[in-house]
């Protein structure tokens, strides 16, 4: 069964960030900027976000 729920914030965030080749610390900053430092992205967060979307693919 496949995983349907809406993207969270911080993943829409993040799939912003990859916009132009960016690593996991590049990535945070990229998202603290962009929400004026609203949404705060830890390393987990980010590896965790992105495993999730890999499976969903």
């Amino acid at each position: 069964m496949e995983d349907k729920a809406p993207l969270t914030e911080g993943v829409y965030y993040i799939l912003l960030s990859l916009y132009e080749p960016r690593h996991g610390y590049g990535i945070m900053q990229f998202v603290s900027e962009l929400s004026n430092g609203r949404v705060e992205l830890g390393a987990g967060t980010i590896y965790g976000a992105i495993k999730t979307l890999v499976k969903r693919q």
